[in-house]
């Protein structure tokens, strides 16, 4: 996940402001919006990007059947990268509330499309 459009000018909104998309990830205009993160710019952008590959292609009657299988593939991939060894936790879905607790620079929710997505590290 290291290739990305450099031409891309759109905005995301995000807590702390407004967000380039050049400096998170390439995905459609008004696909993706930051909701929170405590991550590098470079770890949310490769996040960001893996779940917008691995959903764009399905539609909506597939998206609910696969959250499951789709999730558990971006749990597996973020332990394989991550050099502390830590839980990995990722919930998905279109109408959710979540307080959870977690470690330094692992936190990360945002939307894709009408879907929210929160990855977190504890344990």
């Amino acid at each position: 996940l290291t290739n990305f459009a450099d031409e891309i000018g759109r905005s995301f909104y995000g807590l702390g402001g407004i967000l380039t998309a050049k400096e998170f990830v390439s995905v459609e205009q008004d696909a993706s919006v930051l909701l929170k993160t405590d991550m590098s710019q470079r770890m949310v952008r490769d996040i960001m990007e893996m779940c917008y590959q691995m959903l764009s292609d399905l539609n909506s009657d597939d998206l609910i059947r696969k959250l499951g299988p789709i999730s558990t593939k971006v749990i597996q991939v973020l332990t394989e990268k991550d050099p502390t060894n830590a839980k990995w936790h990722c919930v998905m879905g279109r109408n959710f509330g979540a307080w959870v607790t977690h470690e330094r620079n692992g936190i990360l929710f945002f939307s894709l499309w009408d879907l929210q997505i929160l990855l977190f590290k504890h344990g």
